[in-house]
């Protein structure tokens, strides 16, 4: 969508340079004509390729640089060197990634600056044009006190996606233009900060890591004034649930300007960094449900002891460590304004809870019984874990979800619509954020 020209070839890649480059080593350089490009596969990376007629002395396990024509300096990992040896003539080759740029630029004076999004989903959003060959409702707009960032779903996105569906792994689907809301000049420094925090906010968005790729930055007269060829860990595509609904595109807009700002304070930032981190490794199940559910503990413990003890004061650190964990989330709970009661749509959990050797009084006392009955594996433990259904994990495993994303979406800001997870794909998916939905007494 933006200025750049962001095509793959035949063979699947996004060919970034190609012409002579130098591998030089901790003794010696090797002249080289190769290529540098854009993997997709087995993980979004940059790597490079490069030949020679005559063999080199090259040691995989030692660092080396590679330098390009225009003092361009990366650090290079070398994955494979071959001899081919043939009647009249030989042939030398080197594979290996693009770790990173070592002459990073210093620059100053950068007016916009754009990169690609990795396996963004596919949001209906504001409407655009693109020459005269293509329009449609592809852009989603954040803005903040610092910056101001267009994002636009490739032309070509519902290929890119189809594939996607069909087999999974990895593909851009939308590029980003980034500006100052006045059009000041920035960093380098300043840029690639921004390029940090939105990384993590559109993984929050997406529920799965959503990297960014190939960032370039240009001066007013839209000339390049500094480039990094880099690429952020990235989740191979599947479906996954997430808060946001991809045919709202305030539900990506809106909480950024706040998140910006926590994000902006280094106390919030690290806050902000685990917990997200958290909530994305328990979206996409590491360690299966079981797993999960310890993962999402953590990330609420988190937020709990952030908010509670050393934000609002509610309580002090002393007597935060006294309480049980379900009394720090059923705090917690209290200050988002979640429902206290366990969803009705999370039948098995609402049996579990109500059965007479339980009796759990809501949602956080459920949540924190199922996880004890992992964590902590005693003989009685490992009784209850045997009588709680997969089921009731799984409810277990949504209700600590939602409570992550409300929480967050509370400190964000947001009074907008969200789609609740607990809800299980009903019509009655869709709903206002509960702080916003009930009137304050």
């Amino acid at each position: 969508m933006q200025n750049t020209d962001y095509r793959d070839d035949a063979d699947g890649r996004m060919l970034l340079y190609k012409g002579p480059m130098v591998l030089v080593g901790p003794d010696t350089g090797v002249e080289l004509e190769g290529e540098i490009f854009l993997s997709y596969l087995p993980s979004p990376t940059v790597r490079f390729e490069g030949k020679r007629n005559e063999a080199a002395d090259i040691e995989p396990t030692v660092k080396h640089r590679l330098r390009l024509p225009a003092s361009h300096c990366y650090a290079a990992t070398i994955l494979h060197t071959e001899l081919q040896l043939e009647p009249q003539s030989s042939t030398f080759r080197v594979r290996g990634r693009v770790e990173g740029r070592l002459d990073k630029p210093a620059w100053n004076n950068a007016s916009s600056g754009r990169f690609l999004v990795m396996n963004f989903p596919p949001i209906l959003g504001r409407p655009i044009e693109v020459g005269r060959n293509w329009s449609g409702l592809a852009r989603v707009s954040l803005s903040s006190d610092q910056w101001r960032i267009d994002i636009d779903r490739a032309t070509d996105s519902s290929k890119r996606l189809e594939r996607l569906k069909e087999s999974g792994g990895f593909a851009w689907t939308a590029s980003a233009l980034i500006r100052r809301p006045d059009d000041s000049r920035f960093s380098a420094e300043d840029f690639c900060d921004a390029l940090d925090g939105l990384f993590y906010y559109l993984s929050f968005t997406a529920g799965r890591w959503t990297g960014l790729c190939l960032p370039e930055a240009y001066d007013a007269a839209d000339d390049l004034v500094g480039d990094n060829w880099t690429c952020q860990p990235t989740t191979p595509y599947r479906n996954v649930a997430s808060w946001a609904a991809t045919d709202r595109p305030e539900c990506f807009e809106q909480p950024y300007g706040q998140f910006c700002e926590l994000y902006a304070d280094p106390y919030w930032r690290e806050v902000l960094v685990i917990a997200i981190h958290w909530y994305i490794e328990a979206n996409n199940q590491a360690g299966k449900i079981e797993g999960s559910i310890a993962l999402t503990q953590t990330a609420l413990e988190l937020l709990a002891a952030t908010i509670l003890v050393e934000q609002e004061k509610w309580i002090s650190h002393g007597a935060y460590d006294k309480l049980p964990a379900g009394d720090r989330l059923r705090l917690l709970s209290k200050w988002a304004g979640i429902p206290a009661g366990i969803p009705t749509e999370l039948n098995e959990l609402v049996t579990l809870a109500n059965d007479k050797q339980n009796r759990w009084l809501d949602g956080a006392h459920a949540f924190v019984e199922i996880r004890n009955s992992i964590i902590h594996p005693t003989k009685k433990n490992r009784e209850r874990f045997k009588q709680h259904s997969t089921g009731a994990r799984v409810d277990a495993w949504l209700l600590g979800l939602w409570m992550v994303e409300l929480v967050l979406l509370r400190l964000f800001g947001y009074r907008g619509l969200y789609v609740r997870r607990t809800a299980r794909g009903a019509a009655t998916a869709l709903e206002t954020v509960p702080w916003a939905a009930t009137p304050s007494p």
